[in-house]
């Protein structure tokens, strides 16, 4: 140990660049506590918003997976990609939040802004390790906890990914530099390495870490040798692995928005995304959930896109003339870049030009700087500046209030979808995907006209977006506007073949035009692009069983069953396509098993008792009609059928009464004309009888035609 100590010595020539500082910070606990009780209040609002439709739903509401801690969700935690990314422990606490309060916004909300707390804890610990200075520690810290740009990461519940990497990248930085302190005792660089993994595992945008190892070499004058790279190595490692992971879950699809600029132009998107998040870190306006790419015009991209190159140039300029504090501003700077590049365009992974999320971790080396002039003027003796400082004090703490007034107002933006993106439209009103984004909440509300205003808005602004002509689609299904529904899902697919949600809701069109061949197809089509389509299984089943494919449709129902067990619903479908197969036994089964896992499904205690009258036990499908009716005394069909059983049995007074009451229900029961008809003829009632005949056969019940020739013509 003793030998490795001297080796340390060697190699860090000024251990004091290393700030002593445990003492200090204990010292000082009531600084941090004070930041924290400051972002409670600033972030408190966040904490009633409602889910989002951006994300959210994928990743929370609709995602089934979250919902137990069962050995296939766990699986799918670490296998499947979700929303292109590969984030295991934000699913799993994702799963545990479900697991704490089911669907409820406010504990995800809750859980999101103690993360934020405890990032800020890290961010102070750090920067006292590394300046031992508490005003630069001070500074940093509360700008973080409280800056307009990290509202979205605190205020959206789909940014988990970037809190909770941000907290093992952040864990794992302080225990490096222990590493550098301790006199590299081998026990930190571990914990190091692990923290790193649970980082990856959380977003890959912590793929940067090792670079950021080498910058605090830099910072801290450590001597490139061999050691150092043994070092890093396995950091190294772990980054071409996980990219490895994150290239193939995000597979070769270029994003949409990308696609249309020539390579020079997404060249330029580098510089001006790297001045806009500088710019913004400082002065926080025009700050939106989404920023979409540059509308071209026939003289190319906004004049801006090509000032940011020289925008960026002045900055290194003024870095490089600046000699006094050129190694603090060189690690500021160079933090923030490390931090940043892998969302910089190089490879398109977003379809907006900037995020403010991305810049949750690498605004720390930009403040770094903010709190590093600030010593720089304080420490200053110059007479001139000296006359200054109260007035840069109060200007700091004046920009600090304001800062915090901007970031509760952008926390209010999130409160729901549609405020959500009016805050979008209001930025950028030619924004098709807000506008998109906003019918889809707003046809959730079942505000359907207003919807379908923002689906016209949306294609109109962009002719080729596949998933508005797709949601158009769906606010003329629910119009029962077929034609025009089913014109916009097939141009949404003519647009994106591989269109799952449009090929599902085209089938649903077809469905409901009682095209089941056309129906099963497109849910064909859709269950090739997607996995598991739990919808998909259970309408194609119906489909099947309209179209006379019985075997089919117990295949479907039984599909479902492995992932759905307790569904009553997919048992009672099942059960009638196995009445179609003449398998009454197995119906009766199914039947009995939806009724058992829900007792008071009217439509089951019918179904059961139109098999209990195939097998003619007319007195106990009574009893099931009975139950029925209790349960929903407007079920049209269980008053025929309970009809026809009371007729079998000799009640023909109580059959002709439920019959009427069916056909008061259902005017245009055909069924239940024929029905009435065989209890008038058995009532002698002939006349009556044949006129029931007469309107079933109009109503398309072909049946009645036999029974009229026989009795009637």
């Amino acid at each position: 140990m003793k030998q490795k100590n001297k080796a340390t010595d060697k190699t860090v020539k000024n251990p004091k660049q290393i700030p002593s500082s445990v003492s200090k910070i204990k010292s000082k606990y009531w600084i941090p506590a004070a930041i924290l009780i400051v972002t409670i209040i600033v972030f408190s609002n966040t904490l009633n918003n409602d889910f989002t439709n951006w994300d959210d739903n994928k990743n929370v509401t609709e995602n089934t997976d979250i919902t137990s801690f069962s050995g296939n969700n766990i699986h799918a935690f670490f296998t499947n990609p979700y929303m292109g990314m590969y984030v295991p422990l934000t699913m799993i606490s994702y799963a545990i939040d479900y697991k704490a309060g089911g669907l409820n916004p406010h504990i995800f909300h809750r859980t999101n802004l103690v993360l934020h707390l405890l990032n800020i804890v890290l961010v102070f610990f750090l920067l006292q390790l590394i300046t031992g200075r508490i005003e630069i520690t001070v500074i940093v810290t509360l700008l973080f906890a409280i800056h307009p740009m990290n509202s979205q990461t605190v205020a959206w519940i789909s940014t988990r990914s970037t809190l909770l990497y941000a907290f093992f990248f952040l864990a794992a930085l302080i225990n490096y530099l222990y590493y550098l302190k301790k006199g590299y005792r081998w026990k930190f660089l571990i914990l190091s390495l692990f923290l790193f993994f649970l980082s990856l595992l959380s977003k890959s945008q912590a793929m940067a870490f090792p670079l950021v190892l080498l910058l605090f070499d830099y910072f801290f004058s450590r001597k490139f040798n061999v050691k150092l790279l043994i070092e890093k190595a396995p950091f190294f490692a772990l980054s071409v692995v996980f990219g490895i992971i994150t290239l193939s879950f995000r597979g070769t699809d270029a994003v949409p928005d990308v696609i249309g600029y020539t390579f020079s132009e997404k060249v330029l998107f580098i510089p001006f995304s790297l001045v806009a998040y500088i710019f913004k870190s400082i002065a926080p306006v025009l700050l939106s959930a989404y920023h979409p790419y540059p509308v071209k015009a026939s003289t190319g991209l906004p004049f801006e896109y090509y000032c940011a190159p020289f925008a960026l140039l002045l900055f290194v300029w003024i870095i490089y003339k600046i000699k006094k504090y050129r190694k603090e501003i060189l690690f500021g700077s160079l933090f923030f870049l490390c931090t940043i590049f892998l969302v910089l365009h190089v490879i398109s992974i977003n379809s907006g030009i900037t995020a403010e999320r991305y810049t949750y971790i690498p605004c720390i080396g930009l403040f770094y700087l903010i709190g590093r002039a600030y010593t720089g003027i304080n420490d200053s003796r110059v007479t001139k500046i000296n006359s200054i400082k109260p007035y840069i004090i109060i200007g700091l703490t004046v920009y600090i209030l304001a800062l915090c007034f901007v970031t509760r107002s952008r926390n209010e933006v999130w409160k729901d979808s549609v405020s959500l993106y009016d805050d979008v439209i209001l930025k950028y009103p030619d924004a098709a995907l807000a506008y998109n984004n906003r019918g889809v909440a707003k046809y959730k509300k079942k505000q359907i006209k207003d919807a379908l205003k923002d689906y016209n808005k949306a294609i109109e602004l962009s002719p080729k977006y596949s998933e508005a002509y797709n949601n158009r689609g769906n606010v003329y299904l629910e119009f029962k506007s077929y034609k025009a529904a089913l014109d916009d899902y097939t141009k949404a697919i003519e647009l994106w073949p591989a269109y799952s949600d449009a090929y599902y809701n085209r089938g649903n069109t077809k469905y409901e035009m009682r095209d089941y061949k056309g129906a099963i197809a497109d849910y064909n089509k859709a269950s090739e692009k997607k996995k598991y389509f739990a919808e998909l299984y259970n309408n194609r089943g119906n489909a099947k069983i309209y179209s006379g494919d019985f075997k089919g449709a117990v295949d479907d129902f039984t599909c479902l069953m492995a992932f759905e067990p307790n569904n009553y619903n997919v048992y009672n479908n099942r059960a009638n396509a196995k009445a179609g197969m003449k398998d009454l036994n197995g119906a009766m089964a199914d039947f009995s098993r939806a009724i058992e896992l829900n007792p008071n499904f009217s439509e089951a205690y019918s179904n059961r008792g139109f098999i209990k009258k195939d097998l003619n036990d007319h007195k106990g499908a009574i009893e099931d009609y009975n139950k029925a009716i209790e349960l929903n005394p407007n079920l049209a069909y269980a008053y025929n059928n309970r009809g026809f059983s009371m007729m079998e049995s000799g009640d023909l007074a109580g059959a002709l009464n439920d019959i009427n009451k069916s056909l008061s229900l259902a005017s245009g029961n055909a069924e239940a004309y024929y029905n009435r008809g065989l209890v008038n003829q058995k009532m002698n009632k002939i006349n009556e009888a044949c006129n029931d005949w007469e309107k079933a056969l109009q109503s398309g019940f072909s049946k009645a035609e036999e029974i009229l020739k026989k009795y009637c013509r």
